[in-house]
Order: C-alpha cells, then structure tokens, then sequence
C-alpha cells in the first residue's frame, strides 16, 4: 500500500488533465491506509475534485478495520465529507459510517 500511494503521488503530481487527477482519485479508494485518507483531505477543498475525493473517503471508511481504530480522523473527515457532497449516497453512507452502522449497495 506504501509503494502504491507513492506511486499514485507520482500520477497525481504528472498528471496534466482534470480527468488524470479524477481517476487518480477515485483509484485512490483501493489503498485502505490513514495516508491516503491523508492524501485525499486536501481535495475536498477543491471544487474541481470534492465529489470524487467524498466517495472515495466514504469508500475507504466502509471498511471497519481501517474505520475503527481510527475513529477520530474518519469521524472529522466524514463531518468534512457531509458538509462538502451534493450526492444523498454518499452522505448517508457517511452518517452511517459515523454511526458504526453498515451500508449495503442497492441493486
């Protein structure tokens, strides 16, 4: 995962278009580790980019092993993340989060 956000860093600082730093971003979800809940903090102040970093904080607080030993920095980065998204999804899915409660998929 450390090689991987590095590498990610690496993309992110190449990267030219908005559509580079938005896949960037959303792949960012696949590493469950507090520095890259670090790494995507920053984007929610972007307008450009909030939306995507939201899902992917929410993405990453869906797994409870990285959620809940870590608790304070999820519970603030979620505050952030209710406050900054327009999508009702990913707002509810981080009350939930917040909550200690699950989210299942609809299909």
């Amino acid at each position: 995962d450390e090689d991987r956000l590095s590498l990610l860093r690496r993309a992110m600082a190449m990267a030219e278009r908005d559509t580079e730093r938005t896949l960037g971003l959303y792949r960012a979800r696949a590493i469950r580790t507090m520095d890259c809940l670090e790494f995507l903090l920053p984007y929610l102040d972007d307008p450009m980019y909030a939306q995507v970093a939201c899902a992917s904080i929410v993405e990453l607080a869906h797994h409870r092993g990285l959620r809940e030993p870590n608790k304070g920095p999820f519970h603030k980065a979620l505050d952030k993340v209710i406050e900054t998204t327009g999508d009702a999804t990913v707002k509810d899915r981080a009350n939930r989060y917040k909550q200690d409660k699950t989210w299942v998929r609809p299909k």
